[in-house]
């Protein structure tokens, strides 16, 4: 190979390297300005429009179809007849679609603010928070979503792995922790995880730090001895004399098995609130109204993705347009 055959290839793959990082920094910039969103599919828009006449008039059996598309989408039955309810003192036969939509997201706004979800100030004292839930909902990845969340006010976040039955439960919170910066208490495969909160709180004592976020065992609301594990837990949070928060995590695709679910982790130890996760996928969205109509728990979080930062906080409005706006 001469110096003039060298040179061309010393050129191209000279090219191909600035393409590669071309490539990976307009990668990384989208990510960056990429904001996270919730996307109930499938979007109630879709399936209320059609409900409509050429002259847009409401059709006589329009509360059939509408009480159907409710319930499709995961309302449930108590929040939809509640809804229709309230539409049909409201709506003149002639009511054309855009007003039945935004009668219809006023009703969801209302039902929601009847639970409010206070996330004003809701780290601003030093406290432990029990993240409770069943395996799969994505507990572990939304405690560590929390912690970064809490650490962007300012805040110094410790962490319990208190998941001790789960095979690769710590070393999962472990990793994930490592990305985000928290620092973990972990105790021995199989320990007491009330063993291990004990050891967490004069962690947190002497460090004073500012929230404990413990990850809790991802325990069948149906097995007792399980139950009383996190019985005993929230006991040992609450003996450390700071206040206690439960936050409940739900798979918003469960649908009604995730409300059934939140019903007995209520029923048992108690719980503030309630974060949904993945509903960046196939969940429909209308647990939300589930959840505040029957339990009376506000959502304070959407889980609606992979990163870190994927972790919305829950606002009625914004929601109810999801829900309805003809925009997804």
């Amino acid at each position: 190979m001469d110096i003039r055959q060298e040179w061309v290839v010393s050129s191209l793959l000279l090219a191909m390297l600035i393409a590669l990082c071309l490539i990976g920094v307009f990668v990384w910039a989208r990510k960056r300005r990429r904001r996270p969103s919730f996307a109930p599919k499938p979007n109630l828009w879709k399936r209320l429009r059609p409900l409509w006449t050429g002259k847009g008039q409401l059709p006589l059996d329009w509360k059939e179809k509408l009480e159907e598309a409710l319930l499709s989408a995961d309302v449930g039955y108590r929040a939809t007849h509640e809804i229709l309810a309230s539409l049909g003192r409201q709506l003149a036969q002639s009511a054309g679609f855009e007003e039945v939509q935004a009668m219809l997201m006023q009703q969801i706004v209302a039902i929601l603010k009847a639970s409010p979800a206070n996330t004003e100030g809701l780290w601003d004292e030093r406290q432990a928070c029990l993240i409770i839930g069943v395996n799969g909902s994505g507990k572990t990845t939304t405690l560590v979503k929390l912690a970064r969340h809490i650490q962007g006010k300012g805040k110094k976040v410790l962490l319990a792995a208190c998941d001790t039955f789960r095979a690769g439960a710590v070393s999962q919170l472990e990793i994930l922790a490592g990305r985000a910066a928290v620092p973990v208490v972990k105790g021995e495969p199989k320990q007491s995880p009330s063993a291990v909160l004990y050891d967490a709180i004069r962690v947190f004592e002497a460090q004073g730090m500012d929230t404990l976020l413990v990850d809790t065992a991802g325990r069948l609301h149906t097995k007792a001895p399980l139950i009383e594990e996190l019985k005993k837990m929230r006991r040992v949070a609450e003996s450390s004399g700071f206040p206690v928060r439960v936050l409940l995590v739900l798979d918003a695709t469960q649908g009604q098995n995730a409300l059934e679910q939140a019903r007995q982790f209520v029923q048992a130890v108690g719980a503030q609130g309630v974060i949904l996760t993945k509903m960046d996928g196939t969940a429909k969205g209308g647990i939300v109204l589930a959840i505040a109509m029957e339990l009376g728990l506000p959502v304070y979080f959407l889980g609606v993705g992979e990163d870190l930062e994927d972790l919305l906080l829950f606002d009625p409005s914004s929601y109810a347009e999801a829900l309805l706006s003809r925009s997804f």
